[in-house]
């Protein structure tokens, strides 16, 4: 009994072991890290990026517009090994009226990033962009405010 239990041990033991190295490595090849060493980079840097956002046809929605809304939009995204830009998700929309949906649109067209990278080797790469919308005097005429009057 106790030979068929040492067996037991000695061959499924290795087993588990090897079976979790193999479980790490695809974890590892799929994860996307929030924080590396070297972070990915834009061709050309953050102002070249902004630049190809502005280029790529992004647009202020009319509706936007005629409302008078403006603000932040927080876009997220995984820059891969490769470069290419995947997983773009919006995680704050201050605008509204189609603002996220143009950001998406115009980031899903980017170039390719310099990926980042944590001990040497490439990973995937989380990747937070906020995207201002402002309207630069184009702001429809709001409502005068009432004032109060000290008697």
């Amino acid at each position: 009994m106790k030979r068929i239990f040492f067996l037991i041990v000695t061959v499924l033991l290795p087993m588990c072991f090897k079976a979790q190295t193999i479980t790490e490595a695809a974890d590892a090849d799929t994860s996307v890290m929030k924080s590396v060493e070297v972070p990915p980079e834009y061709p050309g840097g953050i102002n070249a990026m902004y630049g190809d956002l502005v280029e790529g046809g992004m647009n202020y929605p009319d509706i936007a517009k005629a409302k008078g809304a403006e603000g932040m939009v927080m876009v997220k995204f995984v820059v891969e090994k490769d470069g290419s830009i995947s997983n773009v998700e919006i995680i704050k929309d201050e605008v509204g009226y189609g603002a996220a949906d143009e950001v998406v649109r115009v980031v899903k067209n980017l170039k390719r990033f310099e990926p980042g990278k944590q001990g040497g080797k490439t990973v995937r790469t989380e990747y937070i962009l906020p995207v201002r919308f402002q309207l630069n005097g184009e702001n429809p005429p709001k409502k005068a405010k009432k004032s109060r009057r000290n008697k």
